[in-house]
Formats: C-alpha cells, structure tokens, sequence
C-alpha cells in the first residue's frame, strides 16, 4: 500500500476563490490615477430649497425669523408649512426677514416655532433689474493614499519540489493576490482616515464607506421590514443615481429574502460588474444587490456589528485611485543576497473617493 499512488486533487482548493466584489467593480468601472498621497476632491450643490422658523409667526407679522437669512434673496415666494405664501420684500442682511403676507390665494395664518419653511421659486416685477446674486460654497474633500502589500517566501528546497495541488510558489502568488484584493475590500468598507508623521517615514491610512457616509445612516435593530428597507430606499434616492449598489452582508441578504423574495430577480451581472448581481426593483429605482461574506463575524451566529451592514452605493459617484505607477503588481526576488529562497509580494498604493455622501447611504443593526 505504501507504494501506491494517492487520489490527491491536482488543484489547490482555495477558501475564498472570489473576493471583494466592490473592488472588483471599482477595478471595472471607477478607477483613476493620482499624482499625490493627499487625494482630493471639491464637492458642491444647488441652493437649498428648506429652512424653519425659529420663532413663532402671528398672523400679522410682517417679518419671519428662520434658521438661515441667508438663503433669501428678494423675490422669492416661500410657503409655510405647506400652507401660505408669502414674497421676501428685500434681500436681508440679518434676521428677521422682511415678507409680504398671503402673496396668492391663501390668506395669512399664525405658524409655530419650528415650523416648515420651503423656498418654492422667485417672482419679478416687470422691468427689474437682475436679482441679488447668491451662491453656495464648494467643500474640499480628500482622502490619502494607502500602501497595501502581500508577502509570501519559498526556500529552494520547496521550489524544487513537486508538490500535489501544483507547485507552492504559483499558488502562495495567487493567495498573495487573493489576500490583496481582500485587503482593498476591507479598506473601502472600513477605512478610517489617518497620517502617521511620528515614524522616519510617514505611514497613511484611506477612509472607506463607514467614515464617509454619514446623513442617510437607518439603524434596524429595532427590526427590519420591508416598509422599513423601501423608506430607506427612498431616502438615499434624493440625490445621485434612480440605479445603486447594496452591498450586503450575507444575514442582510437573508433578511431581504425573507419578505422580497418574489421581488428579486437573478442577473448577469458578470458582464457589467464581474460579480453576482440580484436586482431589486423599487417605484423605478433599480437596486442591485450583491453579498459581501466579509460583513461577518468570527462567529457566523454573531449577528452583531458589521454582520448587519448593508452599504448603498451609487457607482457613478465612487472611485478608486491607484498612486500613479503603483497600481497591484507582483513583486518577484526581494529577498536579500545570500537567502537560501525567494520573497515575492503584491504590492499597491490606493486610494478611495467617495462623491456627495448624500448619495449613499449605511444600514446598521440588521438582525431579524
């Protein structure tokens, strides 16, 4: 028995052959170079359309107190609380702001501190001069650029030996590989951003989703239902794309199953993203779902933490940079003269961008 040949699989099984589906779709669709470890981004948007009344309004005041003057400008017709009317008389320069009451149909009534205040458009007279000029501010945004590596070593004596599951240094290469993509992965999802000057050399880390989203952030642990995941839905659609990406952890994708499952429809998503693709389809907006096994726990029946996250991304507003020249590649022979083997390792310095956080949003909490 001893001289017989084993039945032993020519091919290595790997744990994980398919890995980080978000990079894999970054790789595909929003990848850029960068010149600098320092990225950065300038972000802006329309005026804003909402205020409130920080003090109550009687029926015959002449004057409104908002949160924000500086939204006016003369002109405008403003309705409060989905109510009356009213036309800012002159472009103001501090609170209150000067109105002219029941500008229309309905006539004026008292509104309460706190109260609803919506910037609906502007009416003027006949041969005005142009109107009052008022813009918002962009916001610089950034990020740094991370490096990333993936070591592996073989002695000669384990180069020059045949091996069942294929020769070691192919295989350890391609783990190497499997463990970078991995890596970016956990970056875009978990990074925090941060620039070490302590050391000789300076050390940086990338922010991911969980730093960058912050407005449109729905915590379930009180319970997820369906009402619940489309009101979410709908909150993360004000802005950005009608067509976004959920990635899921695996008890999130269960949990949407369990209520949407005649919802859900299997595409090829292969073709657009290389990934697995479940669409869900919500009052014309086009979710595409994709499961990310590294939203668990050591424990698969730890549902806590990032086991119940969900990220909805709108890929039209995500990037990913690569520090130009620096993109992953394999790195053969760096180990030191006189070593009895060899040191290979993937290397890369990269980067995240998140656009319009508003455009995205997080779910937390998903247990049920």
């Amino acid at each position: 028995e001893s001289r017989l040949m084993r039945d032993v699989e020519n091919e290595l099984q790997e744990l994980e052959p398919s890995a980080g589906p978000l990079t894999t779709i970054l790789m595909k669709l929003q990848t850029v170079n960068a010149t600098q470890f320092l990225i950065e981004w300038e972000e802006d948007q329309l005026l804003p359309d909402f205020d409130q009344l920080t003090a109550a309004l009687a029926i015959g005041a002449t004057t409104m107190t908002v949160a924000n003057f500086v939204y006016y400008r003369a002109g405008d017709l403003v309705k409060i609380n989905d109510y009356e009317t009213v036309l800012v008389s002159a472009t103001p320069t501090a609170n209150p702001v000067t109105i002219t009451r029941s500008y229309g149909s309905v006539a004026a009534v008292a509104a309460d501190n706190g109260a609803r205040v919506y910037i609906v458009s502007d009416a003027g007279a006949e041969f005005d001069s142009y109107r009052d000029q008022l813009t918002t501010q962009k916001i610089n945004k950034f990020n740094y650029i991370q490096d990333i590596a993936s070591p592996c070593s073989f002695t000669r004596t384990a180069m020059a030996s045949n091996t069942f599951a294929g020769k070691d240094r192919p295989q350890e290469q391609r783990k190497a590989m499997t463990e970078q993509k991995r890596k970016i992965e956990k970056m875009i999802i978990n990074g925090q951003p941060y620039n070490d000057t302590t050391g000789s050399e300076p050390r940086r880390t990338a922010a991911g989703l969980e730093y960058f989203i912050q407005t449109n952030v729905r915590d379930f642990s009180g319970g997820f239902t369906e009402p619940g995941f489309e009101d979410w839905i709908r909150t993360c659609s004000r802005y950005g794309s009608d067509e976004k990406l959920l990635i899921a952890s695996p008890k999130l994708c269960q949990s949407i199953n369990a209520f949407a499952r005649g919802k859900l429809k299997t595409v090829n998503g292969k073709q657009n993203y290389g990934v697995t693709v479940t669409k869900y389809e919500n009052a014309g907006r086009v979710i595409g779902i994709i499961e990310e096994k590294l939203l668990t726990n050591l424990s698969l029946n730890d549902l806590s933490g990032q086991a119940g996250y969900g990220f909805l991304v709108d890929p039209a507003y995500v990037k990913l940079a690569y520090l130009q020249g620096n993109g992953n590649k394999l790195e053969e022979n760096l180990q030191n003269p006189g070593i009895k083997g060899v040191v290979d390792e993937v290397r890369c310095s990269v980067g995240f961008k998140l656009f319009l956080e508003q455009c995205h949003g997080m779910a937390t909490g998903v247990m049920d």
